[in-house]
């Protein structure tokens, strides 16, 4: 079994920008913290990460309209 998983929901409402939220996660429980890399800008989240096992995890989501990386 892969020891490396991303999951991604968004939640959208038309009303109220404050209930728009995107929620993204990345399970790599084989990659020590020092070792892993996150970046998440207005139009992309990012994961890179070295398995102690010597094995390179990588994930890019590309997306759709730009976030406020901020919040």
């Amino acid at each position: 079994m892969c020891g490396f998983s991303v999951t991604w929901a968004q939640r959208s409402s038309a009303d109220d920008a404050e209930r728009n939220y995107l929620y993204v996660s990345i399970k790599a429980a084989e990659v020590p913290k020092e070792k892993a890399e996150f970046k998440l800008t207005p139009t992309t989240v990012s994961f890179t990460g070295d398995s102690r096992k010597g094995v390179t995890y990588q994930a890019e989501l590309e997306f759709y309209a730009e976030i406020d990386p901020e919040n």
